[in-house]
């Protein structure tokens, strides 16, 4: 059965496409990079409490300067917030102890906010409550945020990370706690993984069977002509044959009744001409008899 070309250009193509995918979600997984987090120590006017007295705007700034004066080697640096699922890392930072974040309760807007103290800060929950905006893993830990009598959220408006409870929790921001958890964004330690030896399978077999493919499309075109031209010529000689099958039978026939007809004429010529013979032979021998 001839495959049509048009089905086996789109069976190269979509052949291709699970290889193109395969390499892009490897690269995607195997290479991802992580900023570099740091803890400092905040000196008591540093402390979000004491720094709100005379900056009631900017609360966390002198957490701000803690990050700044703890790694001088480092640029870029601010105050840390949970973009994405930072659970693990800020763990690690913790070491089981409870660190400050980038984050506080505004009563002005009734929203809690992330301040990184270098690019600003936006809402990531409402309300005294704490409700999400949107999915911050870890998130609150249970029973936070902490809140007063009447609902309200009262002096415990900065937010830290417990390592024991592995969730956030809202303090009144006059201890030094563990410290303040801190990051600079160039300086990037990527993961180190090893390509793993299955990926290089997976790629290595997805080849073959993409050459294959094409190898065996590339041979059914280029044989198909070759095949129709020996059908043509198949055909053009059993047409050939049966003509000149046909057109030697009546001569052979014709010829055939021909020299019979002839052979028999000249038989019965031959025989009428000795039997006459004969008798006039017979006649003189009687008549000389007779004498």
């Amino acid at each position: 059965m001839d495959v049509p070309p048009s089905l086996r250009r789109r069976f190269a193509t979509t052949s291709t496409r699970p290889l193109f995918a395969i390499l892009l979600l490897l690269c995607t997984v195997t290479s991802p990079t992580f900023a570099f987090v740091y803890t400092a120590t905040p000196t008591d006017a540093q402390l979000p409490a004491a720094y709100a007295v005379t900056n009631p705007g900017t609360p966390l700034q002198g957490l701000y300067d803690a990050c700044n004066q703890q790694n001088p080697g480092a640029s870029d640096r601010m105050l840390m917030t949970v973009r994405g699922n930072v659970t693990e890392m800020l763990e690690n930072a913790a070491k089981g102890g409870v660190l400050y974040l980038g984050g506080y309760y505004d009563p002005a807007s009734d929203t809690w906010k992330w301040w990184d103290g270098r690019f600003g800060g936006y809402v990531f929950a409402l309300g005294p409550a704490g409700i999400l905006v949107a999915s911050q893993p870890p998130g609150w830990a249970t029973g936070y945020p902490e809140l007063n009598a009447d609902g309200s959220v009262g002096n415990l408006r900065y937010v830290a990370f417990d390592g024991t409870k592995r969730g956030w929790t809202n303090v009144a921001g006059k201890a030094v706690l563990s410290g303040v958890a801190c990051e600079s964004r160039d300086d990037i330690i990527p993961e180190q993984k090893s390509f793993p030896w299955w990926a290089i399978l997976i790629i290595v077999l997805a080849v073959v069977v993409v050459v294959i493919a094409i190898v065996l499309c590339f041979c059914c075109s280029k044989k198909k002509p070759y095949d129709d031209e020996e059908k043509r010529q198949l055909a053009s000689r059993s047409a050939s044959f049966v003509s000149r099958r046909t057109s030697f039978a009546p001569s052979a026939i014709s010829s055939f009744s021909t020299s019979r007809t002839s052979s028999s004429s000249h038989t019965s010529s031959g025989g009428a001409s000795g039997t006459e013979s004969f008798d006039t032979d017979r006649s003189s021998s009687l008549g000389s008899s007779d004498r």
